[in-house]
């Protein structure tokens, strides 16, 4: 073969190069070697870095490793697909502008030769050539700095996670010219004749007359969405590998029980569903995540009501954005392995008759950035919040409310003692009493100041009670379990009073726990 290619005077790239098998196993480091050198050749290498002015080691520091980890976050599946999208695109872009810079470069020198072979005198290169390579060249090196950028791993995160600071993905196209609203029906299975009756018996009880269209996936639904339009899912089990973006105010709903009609999210690296529409309702759908990274739902703006149905989180559970509107009616939440439901500052929240369990935090309350936005304003009716590792609703406040709290701060006024059943500091000292103290010293502050200070202090109370009850625990043993018992139903009797007086109004904002 050899001497075939010698005399024919051919030659082939090595990645092109494939071992024979041997049953002796002569040539497998031969073989692992050729499969090395394809990999670098596909996945790390690009045309340009020949150019680089870089030695060996600054080349796999600087461009190997990062482009290496690269790859396998998207073989994996831990960025998000618009990201990977627009890294392809550059690729591209940019090894299609290399090879133009390269045979332009290449005609410059053949005409160079040909001049001095000729013996021209004082020859001069094209100007058009020349004004055309150095366009060519900046776009190439604003081409490899994009690259760049999205090869780093931090400035990748930063990327990867703008659409969840609040821009929406994609934009609204508005009413139609004709302002006709249509009625989108997915199955990805054929339907049955059963099913269409029921489906169209529903739409006549609406009282409208719609206009049908068929679709076999739920992607190809949004997309030829205008608004006012109502997106319908037939039973059936629907697996996304990309995030759900809507943008348009319509009606998104399943057509059943939320466990008929089940949407999975199987990719790693996108947001599960994202909200930018004015108005979008959704109803009688099961939205179940496996081996994700992102959260379940987000509400970048405008309003979105959830109604009876199920979120099987798999990190982080719903999130409303500045300026967002939610309103969540019998819901079931569970499986976060952060909070439930994140609301941000300027957001509004409407929840009734909720379920959320089995989450670290049920509800995360940010209050903070009070002189960009309002106070968060959150109306809880008949919700159940159980079986969350943390607490059920907790309330992050900025780090200044702790100067009010100092001894010598001017709030800080006398008053009548006030009979407190939680422990302190005092009943550390002796770890079998668990009884009653009074303070004399209470705080002067404003509404919304109470709430944070009557939370923290709840906080407190309950760490102190672990501390004690361990203790306990420890010095009598696991079979006598009475002062435990006493102390548990003690905090059980306080928290409940405490929930008594939890329904509160503090500029403008409102907790309701019912």
């Amino acid at each position: 073969m050899t001497v075939l290619l010698e005399q024919g005077e051919a030659y082939i790239p090595i990645q092109q190069l494939w071992v024979v098998y041997d049953e002796k196993g002569r040539f497998e480091r031969t073989a692992l070697a050729l499969e090395h050198i394809r990999f670098f050749s596909n996945h790390i290498w690009r045309d340009w870095d020949i150019e680089d002015d870089e030695d060996d080691y600054d080349y796999f520091v600087r461009s190997g490793d990062p482009r290496l980890r690269l790859h396998y976050d998207i073989l994996e599946g831990r960025l998000p697909s618009g990201l990977v999208s627009e890294y392809s695109q550059l690729l591209k872009a940019c090894q299609d502008k290399y090879s133009q810079f390269v045979a332009l470069r290449r005609e410059l020198q053949d005409a160079a030769t040909k001049d001095s072979v000729e013996e021209v005198e004082d020859p001069e290169p094209d100007p058009d050539s020349i004004v055309e390579g150095v366009h060519l060249d900046n776009e190439i090196k604003a081409l490899k700095q994009k690259l760049k950028m999205l090869e780093d791993p931090v400035l990748r995160y930063v990327l990867g996670y703008q659409t969840s600071s609040g821009q929406p993905v994609v934009h609204a196209k508005g009413p139609r010219e004709d302002c006709e609203t249509l009625t989108h029906i997915v199955s990805e299975d054929p339907i049955n004749v059963h099913t269409l009756k029921s489906v169209l018996e529903m739409l006549h009880q609406r009282g409208h007359d719609w206009s049908m269209l068929f679709h076999r996936d739920i992607h190809s639904a949004l997309d030829a969405c205008y608004e006012g339009d109502t997106v319908l899912l037939c039973p059936g089990r629907y697996v996304e590998d990309a995030s759900l973006s809507i943008a348009e105010s319509i009606q998104f709903e399943g057509f059943g029980l939320p466990d008929d009609v089940v949407i999975e999210k199987s990719g790693r690296g996108d947001m599960f569903v994202q909200c930018s529409a004015d108005m979008i309702s959704m109803s009688n759908i099961k939205f179940v995540q496996h081996d994700t990274v992102e959260g379940i739902l987000v509400v970048l703006r405008g309003q979105t009501v959830l109604q009876n149905c199920v979120l099987q989180c798999e990190t982080s559970g719903v999130t409303v954005r500045p300026n967002a509107h939610l309103q969540m009616k019998n819901c079931d939440l569970c499986g976060a392995k952060g909070s439930g439901l994140e609301v941000y500052p300027g957001s509004a929240c409407v929840l009734a008759g909720n379920n959320i369990h089995h989450c670290r935090e049920g509800i995360l309350i940010k209050d903070f950035m009070a002189s960009m936005y309002d106070v968060p304003k959150l109306n809880m009716t008949n919700n159940l919040l159980h079986s969350n590792e943390l607490y059920g609703v907790t309330l992050v406040k900025p780090q200044h409310l702790e100067a009010k709290l100092e001894p010598g701060n001017p709030k800080m006024v006398e008053k009548k003692p006030i009979e407190d059943k939680g422990l302190h500091s005092s009943d550390m000292e002796d770890s079998n009493y668990v009884g009653r103290a009074t303070h004399k010293e209470c705080i002067s502050l404003e509404p919304e100041e109470a709430i944070t200070a009557e939370l923290l202090s709840a906080s407190q109370l309950k760490f102190k009670e672990k501390v004690v009850q361990k203790k306990m625990v420890s010095e009598v043993g696991y079979a006598t379990t009475p002062p435990v018992c006493v102390a548990t139903e003690r905090a059980m009797s306080r928290e409940k009073d405490d929930g008594q007086k939890d329904q509160t109004d503090h500029r403008g904002a409102s907790i309701n726990l019912v």
